[in-house]
């Protein structure tokens, strides 16, 4: 009798400690304490920002609406004056928000970050947060990313250059390894 119980709690647990929550599966509107995070997933690939967001899918133009030179397009023409505070800046940020359970979870995937700066004052509007369906970063729960924007909102300043100061807006793109040194 004792090794039915055994054998029954067993195959009742295994489901339970194999299971993983993916937040993420499906393209939907994630309500959380005082914020609506918008989840697009297209093929497995996620796009995660906040709802009330004024650039994220907004095309890149000058601020009269017309389309950007090339050169800006192609990154030949810097819209952004970076320094090692503000390159930094946004790596510690996003690393710090993540717990020692997560980073232990996460390994030393990275996450890619993209911050839309408003122009007039060289802080971050937006952001939004990629990765793949299958990544750790799918079992985060949304209130972290809340988190990590919101950091990066109050604590994170750009110079824009006279280039950038003609545009919508600027933007910083960094594919950030959360454990750089876990091999």
């Amino acid at each position: 009798m004792k090794k039915i119980i055994a054998v029954t709690t067993l195959l009742l647990a295994t489901p339970i400690a194999w299971s993983q929550t993916f937040y993420y599966d499906q393209t939907k509107q994630i309500t959380g304490n005082g914020f609506v995070y918008q989840c697009d997933n297209i093929d497995g690939d996620i796009t995660l920002y906040n709802a009330n967001s004024r650039f994220v899918y907004h095309e890149w133009t000058y601020k009269d609406g017309s389309k950007p030179e090339d050169e800006i397009l192609r990154g030949f023409k810097n819209t952004i004056d970076f320094d090692d505070k503000s390159y930094e800046g946004l790596f510690t940020i996003v690393r710090n928000g993540f717990d020692e359970a997560q980073k232990a979870t996460i390994g030393n995937r990275s996450l890619y970050v993209m911050a839309y700066i408003d122009p007039a004052t060289g802080k971050i509007a937006d952001v939004e947060f990629a990765f793949f369906d299958e990544d750790p970063f799918a079992e985060i729960p949304v209130e972290v990313y809340y988190n990590i924007e919101q950091q990066l909102k109050q604590q994170q300043v750009y110079k824009i250059t006279d280039v950038g100061r003609q545009l919508n807006y600027c933007f910083d793109v960094a594919a950030v390894e959360i454990n750089p040194f876990h091999r």
